[in-house]
């Protein structure tokens, strides 16, 4: 990562995230380093994997599991549109 700077706990503005969850997400150790004036925490997902994300991405939402939230919504994306799918040729079946 570019741009390193130790990240300095004593700041006002810094607030501890440790033990909080946002979605998936449960926040650990906060890493050492800021990158380009981020604050990045050590996540656990509910998954399993673990995950470096920005302090900012957790208070917005912008960022709630490693990936597998996304993968799994794709996935049932995946399903219904099959499901549609075969709904709709099974209406409209052409008997030549």
């Amino acid at each position: 990562m570019e741009n390193q700077r130790p990240v300095n706990i004593e700041d006002k503005r810094f607030v501890n995230l440790e033990g909080l969850r946002f979605g998936r997400l449960l926040v650990g150790a906060l890493h050492p380093w800021k990158t380009n004036g981020h604050i990045f925490w050590e996540c656990l997902c509910d998954c399993g994997k673990s995950k470096l994300v920005r302090a900012n991405d957790l208070g917005s939402g912008n960022t709630k599991s490693c990936g597998c939230l996304k993968k799994e919504k794709a996935g049932e994306m995946g399903r219904r549109f099959v499901a549609k799918n075969r709904k709709f040729r099974s209406r409209h079946k052409t008997h030549g």
